[in-house]
């Protein structure tokens, strides 16, 4: 059995995307479809690519493997670790099996587990889209867990408190963000090194995580296997140290002492 999240975009990606962050932004969503595209968004953009992953065994772009090993220098993947890690504050999971499927703002449809290939919906005309979520990692199984639990979970205990509002806004600057520097890049066709804003942006996420954390009394698991060990991070920072910076060119963190 597996966690898979199939989701069709009848607007297209972008489209979805930009709504989802605008919404997002004021810190409160209260449309599932902005909170089902940022989700996607997220698993997008913490690859650092604009392009989407490669199309899978059933015709669709497949989201869910992240992997430490794999991004271009310690930089990309502090910000891709940052990204991943808050679907798992949204929505902590110890479920191993489930298959939804959901277009846009509608209901979540349980979709029957034994069929292979996951049912597909028809396509239609216009920018139309659709991509397939698997939870081979712990970010990938929060977002599908999150996404199970239909609009309903826009009104929870979670998403109601100040430090997942706060969370939720900055997570879509980051996405956005990082949107910006990835089609940098492949308009260049090359890594470009992160600039102090747009690490200053990210690492607003990181902090907000850990005040998140400290509501919650609780840890929250690392997205992926390889991430960036941002509680080693942490623990420096209360040692003092406070504020992330690029060594230019060479894509390594380095912690600047107060």
């Amino acid at each position: 059995m597996a966690m898979r999240w199939i989701h069709d975009f009848s607007e297209g990606t972008d489209n979805a995307l930009a709504a989802a962050i605008s919404s997002a932004k004021q810190g409160r969503l209260t449309d599932i479809a902005h909170l089902r595209s940022l989700a996607w968004g997220t698993l997008q953009y913490a690859r650092i690519s604009v392009h989407p992953p490669p199309i899978g065994q059933f015709g669709v772009p497949e989201y869910g493997e992240l992997v430490g090993a794999k991004y271009a220098n310690e930089t990309d993947k502090f910000v891709g670790t940052i990204l991943a890690k808050t679907l798992c504050h949204l929505a902590p999971t110890t479920i191993t099996s489930m298959t939804i499927g959901t277009q846009d703002s509608g209901p979540v449809i349980p979709l029957v587990e034994k069929l292979d290939p996951v049912p597909i919906p028809p396509r239609t005309e216009g920018p139309h889209a659709i991509v397939l979520v698997i939870g081979i990692v712990a970010a990938a199984a929060a977002a599908i867990h999150l996404i199970s639990k239909g609009a309903a979970v826009l009104n929870n205990e979670l998403m109601r408190m100040e430090e997942t509002q706060r969370l939720i806004a900055r997570q879509a600057v980051a996405v956005q963000t990082v949107k910006g520097h990835a089609e940098r890049e492949d308009k260049l066709g090359k890594t470009i090194p992160w600039n102090d804003v747009e690490l200053q942006l990210i690492d607003s996420v990181r902090q907000t995580q850990v005040e998140h954390e400290e509501k919650m009394d609780t840890k929250f698991p690392s997205p992926f296997d390889g991430a960036f060990n941002l509680d080693q991070l942490a623990k420096d920072a209360k040692e003092g140290f406070n504020s992330i910076l690029p060594l230019v060119g060479l894509g390594v963190v380095f912690l600047v002492a107060k």
